[in-house]
């Protein structure tokens, strides 16, 4: 059995497919996106590919153009549950035996190593995954709850950085 489509539905998909056919700015792009998924929903890249799949028809090939050519990850939020405890914050203690260690170093490269976590993220999220690729449905399930498990790591090490870097800049600010 699939599923029949709305005239919402039909909306859009043309919408959606007005993105792969037509030059579109990336602000527009964006509105109808977000027209389309909507924000009361805490959407994954699975789910998206789920909706266009098996909502909107797109084939495979149409899905990996529109996820290759649009910034869709703004719709998927960071909301996972914490894997890691707060870790201690070292006190930055300049005067010790570590004085040539440079606080704003530290930061940069906090900030660097954030920046690259995030791109590693994006372009495991372009790794969509469709369940034709798979077996059964058990198998697709349990590929998506992995990829679920993946993401709270991202969300927790980025958790980490932010409050190391939160602490620094603070300390920066005392001294």
């Amino acid at each position: 059995m699939s599923y029949i489509q709305s005239p919402i539905d039909k909306a859009d998909e043309a919408l959606l497919r007005r993105l792969l056919t037509e030059r579109i700015s990336e602000e527009d792009a964006n509105k109808i996106i977000t027209h389309v998924f909507s924000d009361l929903i805490k959407w994954t890249m699975e789910d998206v590919v789920i909706h266009l799949t098996e909502i909107f028809n797109f084939t495979k090939e149409e899905c990996d153009q529109l996820l290759n050519s649009y910034d869709i990850d703004f719709l998927i939020p960071d909301t996972t549950t914490d894997l890691m405890t707060d870790s201690p914050q070292p006190n930055y203690n300049l005067s010790s035996q570590n004085a040539e260690w440079d606080l704003q170093t530290y930061q940069t490269d906090l900030w660097n190593a954030r920046k690259l976590i995030q791109e590693s993220k994006k372009l495991l999220s372009k790794c969509a995954l469709f369940p034709d690729d798979y077996q059964n449905q058990d198998q697709f399930n349990a590929a998506l709850n992995k990829r679920l498990d993946l993401n709270s790591w991202y969300v927790n090490i980025n958790k980490y950085i932010d409050e190391h870097i939160e602490f620094a800049a603070k300390k920066l600010l005392e001294d």
